[in-house]
């Protein structure tokens, strides 16, 4: 299934304990696939870089793209 996450969701699905913990487990095992343009890909990283560490937002984006 090919998916294009927002990135609200994105931001909760970060927390351990969210219910949408389980889109990031699918992205990991490959049973879904992100599609994401340059522009949500710009919109990642400026609010990941807002929410979380610099560190925390490249691991992220690394793991996304």
């Amino acid at each position: 299934m090919r998916v294009v996450m927002d990135t609200n969701v994105l931001l909760a699905a970060l927390h351990k304990t969210s219910r949408f913990r389980i889109i990031i487990s699918a992205l990991t095992t490959g049973r879904i696939e992100l599609l994401i343009s340059t522009a949500i890909l710009l919109d990642y990283q400026e609010i990941l870089s807002r929410k979380t560490s610099a560190i925390v937002a490249n691991n992220i984006l690394e793991f996304l793209t």
